[in-house]
């Protein structure tokens, strides 16, 4: 079976590391939305300085990955699924392509022909039996192309349902399995059958 998987926010942690980073006087569980314009929209001097980060090669070679991803993606191999790293590319770091790939090979030992970078507009595209993902939006659009396919919701603070934050998400969120790593693990499992 051919598993799709988003990177930011579903194999690592680019919300939680970002804001470190740039010490903000929030914890990631407090984050409303996905946007970092919008998140630090009210403190200028750090959106400014995470952006210049951003668009250094060093902050995405060192994100953390989160907690249970490695260990989901090894059970999700030893039941013999194709796995396909399905992310989306920060244009303005010269290098990020190159770093991606390293990144994903050090925590995941993903090949180099198990990555596939697209932006998250068109992941859609991308056909699979299942996408994992932190962005309803990406799912929606994903599951409309594939109707028989799983589109699995990886929880973040800012993909709560019941989220007031319409402007981030078109539509409802109770559509996908809003599930963690051991979970995802034994959806698939079932969804196999």
């Amino acid at each position: 079976m051919e598993i799709l998987l988003d990177c930011d926010g579903v194999c690592n942690d680019l919300l939680g590391y970002a804001l470190r980073c740039v010490n903000a006087p929030l914890h990631r569980d407090e984050v409303m939305t996905h946007d970092f314009a919008r998140l630090l929209a009210a403190d200028v001097r750090r959106y400014d300085q995470l952006l210049e980060l951003m668009d250094s090669p060093g902050l995405w070679a060192e994100i953390p990955p989160l907690e249970d991803a490695q260990a989901g993606v090894e059970a999700l191999r030893r039941l013999g699924h194709t796995l396909t790293w399905v992310t989306s590319p920060w244009p303005s770091c010269v290098g990020w392509e190159t770093v991606r790939r390293r990144w994903l090979h050090r925590y995941f030992e993903a090949g180099h022909d198990e990555v596939a970078i697209v932006p998250g507009p068109l992941k859609h595209k991308v056909a699979g039996h299942v996408l994992i993902e932190d962005r309803p939006d990406i799912l929606q659009s994903w599951k409309a192309c594939w109707l028989e396919g799983l589109a699995i919701l990886h929880p973040q603070p800012y993909n709560r349902p019941g989220l007031a934050d319409t402007r981030a998400w078109p539509g409802e969120i109770g559509h996908f399995p809003r599930i963690g790593w051991p979970e995802i693990v034994e959806t698939i499992k079932e969804y196999v059958g």
